[in-house]
């Protein structure tokens, strides 16, 4: 399974292409040359918790991001969130890769999996993603399932605006601050987008 169906074939990533002609089955998330594998998620672990005060403030936060940080692209548009936000909007880090000390005060120290992935989800106003490619990822299913964060990802995703018609996104920064401000002081239009996208997301079950 490989997330981008085309990475493999850059010649520059020579130990990835000559391990995947070792395998009997290629499967990708989109449709190409081989049989697709469908993302989705998984209701009995993606959905909203409840918590008492002291866990809701731990994985709270009014935005967030979760993810590994894998390219100097999604670095950029962190980096320039926090350089950006207002400083009154708590905003924390979920994931791998952000050692570096610029993003030591939102970073939690670890990834969000299974049940913490949801108790992020379950009390955070807005989720925020940036994609590698067009082709969907496993929180474009999971975070809607969990069915309490509004998801905004940016434009390079074509694939999953086309799934979720109503979700917000962003070309830069800029776009993405003005969605989270305008998003913030309008939750019942917040919760009604997030609502859309959990019904959608349902159909992408893996019950």
């Amino acid at each position: 399974y490989i997330d981008d169906p085309t990475w493999w074939k850059d010649t520059s990533k020579l130990c990835l292409k000559d391990a995947v002609i070792g395998y009997d089955k290629v499967y990708t998330v989109v449709k190409t040359e081989y049989p697709p594998l469908h993302l989705g998620c998984d209701p009995d672990i993606h959905k909203s918790i409840i918590l008492n005060k002291e866990q809701a403030d731990f994985f709270g936060s009014n935005v967030a991001f979760i993810g590994t940080l894998r390219d100097e692209s999604r670095g950029q548009v962190i980096l320039d969130f926090i350089k950006k936000k207002p400083a009154n909007l708590s905003f924390k880090i979920w994931g791998n890769g952000f050692q570096h000390p610029i993003f030591q005060p939102f970073w939690m120290g670890k990834p969000a999996y299974f049940s913490d992935f949801a108790r992020v989800c379950s009390h955070t106003k807005i989720i925020f993603q940036q994609h590698f490619s067009a082709s969907p990822e496993t929180k474009d299913f999971e975070v809607p399932c969990c069915n309490s964060a509004l998801y905004i990802v940016d434009n390079k995703a074509v694939n999953t605006k086309t799934i979720y018609p109503m979700i917000p996104t962003y070309k830069d920064t800029e776009e993405l601050l003005h969605h989270i401000e305008y998003y913030m002081s309008h939750e019942q239009e917040r919760q009604q987008i997030v609502k859309q996208m959990r019904e959608i997301a349902l159909n992408y079950s893996y019950k």
